[in-house]
């Protein structure tokens, strides 16, 4: 059983670190200066880099993702650059949206999903199968909303 959870343990980390440096590094090719975007438009040249230099912005990219990193492992994710707040707090915010829709996801499976799947996979190619099948194509060719409250 140890053996089991340590290579899944090595797995998760083979996606995780690679992917965790990949976000790190298109987060800092976008472009934009995220210091002149926190210090405000009222900001003084001075002010943005006085900033950059507290938000670690002037240090080279592997300082950067290490202090990131770091940050992360103990919880502290950082400060948004778009909304000035910290990313804990932004989590907090989502976490009982994200938690209710999940559920009622789940829910929707549980009740109507899983029945309907059953009912058209007992006569495959027949009218419920056909049924289901149309669904699922309307459904996924639905496009994603991505509006953003303020």
């Amino acid at each position: 059983m140890a053996s089991f959870l340590i290579g899944r343990i090595a797995q998760g980390l083979v996606v995780v670190v690679p992917a965790s440096i990949l976000i790190f590094l298109v987060m800092r090719l976008i472009p934009g200066d995220p210091a002149a975007l926190l210090a405000g438009p009222e900001a003084t040249p001075a002010d943005v880099e006085a900033l950059r230099n507290r938000l670690g912005l002037n240090d080279p990219l592997i300082e950067q993702y290490v202090n990131w990193l770091g940050g992360a492992v103990q919880g502290d994710f950082g400060q948004s650059f778009t909304r000035s707040l910290d990313v804990d707090e932004l989590m907090k915010t989502a976490l009982l949206p994200s938690a209710e829709l999940a559920i009622a996801g789940y829910a929707f499976v549980l009740v109507f999903g899983i029945p309907f799947g059953i009912f058209a996979g007992l006569k495959p190619g027949g009218f419920p199968d056909y049924v289901a099948t149309g669904f699922t194509m309307f459904t996924l060719g639905i496009p994603n909303s991505c509006s953003e409250s303020s």
